[in-house]
C-alpha cells in the first residue's frame, strides 16, 4: 500500500521531470517549466499564489514572473471561487489543443521538405544516376508517408477533443 508521503515524493519527482521536459520542449525557464507541471498534475481543483510559493520554493516575485509568462503563452489561466478573494491558476484548457496544433504543423512543414527532396533527387537520378542512393529516397518516402500518417492521428485527437462537450 501507497502511502501519503511516499505520493507525495513521487509528486515532487514528477514536477522535476515534467518541468525539465516543458523547460526543452516549449521552451521555458525552470521555475515556468516546473510551475506548469505543478499546474498539470493539481489538475483542475486549481492552485493559489501561496501553494505555488509553497510548492516551489521560490520568491512571490519569480512565481509572480512565471505566471505572466504561462499566461502570456496562453498555458495557465486563473478562476476565482465565489466568496474568495484568491485566484486558482490551472494549464489553460486549450493548451492540449494549442499542442497538437504546433506538432501537427512541425510534422506538415517536415514533410512538405521531405517531398521537396524526393523531387529533387529523382530528378537528380535521371540526370546523375551514379550519385542517386535508392536506399536514402526510400527512407524519405518512408519517413515522409509516417509523418501524414502523424498528422493524420494527431488531427483525430484533436477533432475527439474538441468535440467533447
Amino acid at each position: 500500500m501507497t502511502d501519503l508521503r511516499t505520493l507525495e515524493e513521487q509528486k515532487e519527482k514528477l514536477i522535476e521531470q515534467l518541468g525539465c521536459f516543458l523547460s526543452r520542449t516549449v521552451p521555458l525557464p525552470p521555475l515556468s517549466g516546473r510551475m506548469a507541471a505543478l499546474l498539470i498534475i493539481e489538475g483542475g481543483k486549481g492552485t493559489t499564489f501561496d501553494q505555488l510559493i509553497k510548492s516551489l520554493g521560490a520568491s512571490k516575485s519569480s512565481i509572480c514572473t512565471s505566471l505572466h509568462q504561462l499566461e502570456e503563452l496562453e498555458m495557465a489561466t486563473y478562476f476565482q471561487k465565489e466568496g474568495d478573494r484568491k485566484k486558482y491558476f490551472v494549464i489553460s484548457p486549450n493548451r492540449l489543443i494549442s499542442r497538437i496544433n504546433e506538432v501537427i504543423a512541425h510534422f506538415k512543414e517536415e514533410a512538405a521538405l521531405h517531398n521537396q527532396l524526393i523531387e529533387y533527387k529523382e530528378a537528380m537520378q535521371k540526370v546523375k544516376p551514379e550519385e542517386y542512393s535508392e536506399s536514402s529516397s526510400k527512407f524519405m518516402t518512408a519517413y515522409t508517408s509516417f509523418l501524414n500518417e502523424a498528422i493524420q492521428v494527431f488531427s483525430r485527437i484533436k477533432d475527439s477533443i474538441s468535440t467533447k462537450p
